[in-house]
């Protein structure tokens, strides 16, 4: 019988992912499994700040889902939807940054379910 585990793709557990210039990987470890992005949530301390979150290798020329959002200070970018990845690519699943290279200036909850 298929099951629905809920997952947090990046952040969880009361922590986001700080984001920065360098690349973000969720890397989808569960063979045999489809991940379901579901919930996208982003927020900044300071204004001016933009995330870009893609499925594929890389955000700068993957598919983006989301190409450099512009954040306002504290004023949080919330997303749901069904987004179905395909388990091909296990080792990118999701890429995320953001414009800043300060780490945690951009900071990334993104939660779904893995099937399998």
């Amino acid at each position: 019988m298929a099951t629905y585990t809920p997952t947090n793709f990046f952040g969880g557990g009361g922590t986001a992912a700080a984001l920065s210039t360098t690349i973000t990987t969720y890397a989808q470890a569960v063979t045999g499994t489809v991940s379901i992005l579901r919930t996208v949530h982003a927020i900044c301390p300071a204004g001016g700040k933009t995330f870009s979150l893609s499925i594929g290798a890389d955000v700068l020329t993957g598919t983006r889902l989301f190409a450099s959002i512009a954040l306002a200070a504290n004023v949080p970018f919330l997303e749901n939807g069904w987004i179905v990845m395909a388990a091909t690519n296990a080792t990118h699943a999701l890429d995320a940054q953001s414009n800043d290279t300060v780490t945690g200036s951009v900071l990334l909850n993104a939660s779904g379910y893995l099937y399998a």
